[in-house]
């Protein structure tokens, strides 16, 4: 789930650098913002799996 949250973080990262030519300064917002949804998203699937739920997860990045 660790390896997802990177792959996910990196990827917005990388299109707001590359695809929509953001700057350091620009990018501290979407870099803030894929975090808490990453953080949250782990947090949710943990305690469905302590709770004995099947947790699925997408992470679709539409371009």
């Amino acid at each position: 789930m660790g390896l997802s949250e990177l792959i996910f973080c990196v990827s917005v990262l990388a299109l707001g650098h590359y695809h929509l030519r953001m700057g350091i300064a620009t990018l501290q917002t979407p870099a803030f913002g894929s975090l808490v949804c990453g953080n949250q998203a782990m947090t949710y699937a943990t305690a469905g799996l302590a709770f004995g739920e099947r947790v699925v997860f997408v992470f679709v990045l539409g371009l």
